[in-house]
């Protein structure tokens, strides 16, 4: 396997189903696996099974949001799920800051949209895993 393959599990929590696809679409060639929820609740209730590396997840969602999700993830009862890195994701920045999410218990936060060359570098960074080439775009093919 390249050097540059994270091969890792990111939950990615999001109603929006264009940007699940967009995440997967920006990191499973990065070798991110993808398991998605279209809630908070539906993602809770999938974290003991699943246990990835690594949540994305997006702050405005009809019934929990995504600080209250991660809020209840920072005091759940199992270290290895309460000390999952987590990403916020959010087009609502003039609503919710930054300091918000990180005081809420989130460890990065990312504005939509996305940008594709700087995820890949926040995920690795945040699960310690091989960094992909810094000049790479995308997964080096040649």
């Amino acid at each position: 396997m390249e050097s540059h393959s994270l091969e890792i599990t990111a939950l990615v929590v999001d109603d929006h189903f264009e940007s699940i696809l967009l995440i997967e679409a920006i990191l499973e060639p990065w070798g991110v696996s993808i398991v998605s929820a279209s809630s908070a609740a539906e993602a809770e209730s999938m974290l003991q099974a699943i246990r990835p590396d690594v949540i994305l997840c997006d702050l405005v969602m009809p019934g929990l949001d995504g600080l209250t999700f991660i809020r209840r993830l920072r005091t759940h009862g199992d270290p290895r799920i309460r000390n999952i890195p987590a990403v916020a994701i959010t087009a609502m920045y003039e609503d919710i800051s930054a300091r918000m999410a990180r005081d809420a218990g989130f460890d990065v936060y990312i504005r939509k949209p996305i940008e594709a060359e700087q995820l890949p570098h926040t995920i690795a960074l945040l699960v310690g895993g091989p960094r992909p080439d810094a000049g790479a775009a995308g997964p080096a093919s040649h």
